[in-house]
């Protein structure tokens, strides 16, 4: 055996440990005690004999308010991975703040090749919809999200204004949702200069010119939109950060509101980590917050500034505040969330209502970066 040979046996093991790794990190957290509720293996559809099944995280209280939900999706190249991918992760983020995850399977190659996975993944959209009152889901406030090849399955979704196949079910519902959350992934397939090792074309798209125009989310921007979160590393050379930054220009140039975020030295391994990063948590609650925010608005007027400085800047030095409202004070408040005590006894209860709660989230997201 050659030299070359042996190397190139050395890197497929240590990447296949890497990926190994973690999908087991990605899952670790699913059978421990867990701060919500749970619907699990739920089948969505049925299709040749194959059931797909979707997950789906809820607040762990006895409200039946319908709430925003995030319809999820997974990374894996799609030919790999599972709903169970990154969903913990989402979920242990967002619940305690009203919102709903649902994390579904679709099909992959090489068994299954486009546009299959596109038809599940507009599907599910239209399944929540339809089981809104069971599940407490709001059918008007549903964002679509997904890492890596579930970022670029979810950018489609989230762009295209059309159902593709209505013959596959429930077509009196739309497949348009209301907002997109996207991690590392490639949205403009048409370019061979934008492409990093992840490239579908191949073994998903089947060299379908066609179908390459279809599955590049930029190929269907348009004014009706929803909001954009773009997260992307700046090192990362399996979906080029210039994917994120085209996708977010044209976005820029119909007017949808977006946002993108570099991540500097973040490359593509250990993709769902990115969602455990606290750059990454305050923005996609600034966002969700922003756009989606749960329940009635607060009619108690929120304060920004206090003899002492931004009354969200809970992060200090000694008594001496440290002038800016950042992840720092972010963590503060996630970790005395639900705390009550005396008016402005706690720290992070900013509006000093007695509790800390939305209101004080809210007031935190709205002066964040001040």
């Amino acid at each position: 055996m050659s030299n070359i040979n042996r190397y190139q046996i050395k890197n497929i093991v240590i990447i296949n440990a890497v990926v190994i790794l973690c999908l087991i990190a990605a899952r670790s957290t699913y059978a421990a005690e867990t701060n919500y509720n749970t619907r699990l293996d739920l089948t969505y559809k049925t299709i040749e004999n194959l059931e797909l099944k979707i997950d789906i995280c809820l607040p762990k209280n006895n409200s039946n308010m319908q709430r925003p939900t995030i319809a999820f999706f997974h990374g894996g190249g799609l030919r790999a991975g599972s709903r169970k991918d990154g969903f913990p992760s989402l979920c242990e983020l967002v619940t305690p703040h009203g919102y709903n995850v649902a994390s579904a399977d679709y099909r992959l190659a090489p068994d299954h090749k486009y546009p299959d996975l596109l038809d599940d993944a507009q599907y599910v959209i239209r399944w929540l919809k339809q089981h809104a009152e069971t599940y407490r889901i709001d059918p008007n406030r549903i964002i679509v999200a997904g890492v890596s090849a579930g970022a670029s399955l979810a950018s489609v979704v989230g762009t295209r204004n059309d159902t593709r196949n209505p013959a596959y079910g429930l077509p009196s519902y739309s497949s348009k949702p209301q907002g997109t959350i996207v991690v590392s992934g490639a949205y403009d397939f048409t370019d061979p200069n934008l492409l990093g090792s992840f490239n579908p074309t191949s073994y998903s798209l089947g060299g379908n010119q066609n179908y390459v125009n279809e599955f590049s989310a930029v190929t269907h921007i348009s004014s009706d939109d929803g909001p954009f979160l773009l997260v992307h590393g700046d090192a990362d050379i399996t979906a080029l950060p210039v994917q994120s930054e085209w996708m977010y220009e044209m976005l820029q140039e119909v007017n949808i509101p977006a946002r993108l975020i570099m991540l500097p030295g973040r490359d593509h391994f250990g993709i769902y980590q990115v969602l455990l990063e606290p750059t990454v948590q305050t923005a996609i609650m600034a966002y969700l917050n922003q756009y989606f925010t749960v329940g009635s608005p607060t009619t108690t007027p929120i304060p920004t500034s206090s003899p002492a400085g931004n009354i969200a800047d809970l992060t200090d030095e000694g008594d001496t505040p440290d002038n800016q409202v950042n992840e720092f004070d972010y963590n503060v408040l996630v970790g005395d969330f639900g705390k009550t005590g005396s008016p402005g006894w706690i720290k992070a209860d900013i509006i000093k209502n007695g509790k800390v709660d939305e209101f004080d989230y809210n007031a935190l997201v709205g002066n964040f970066g001040v």
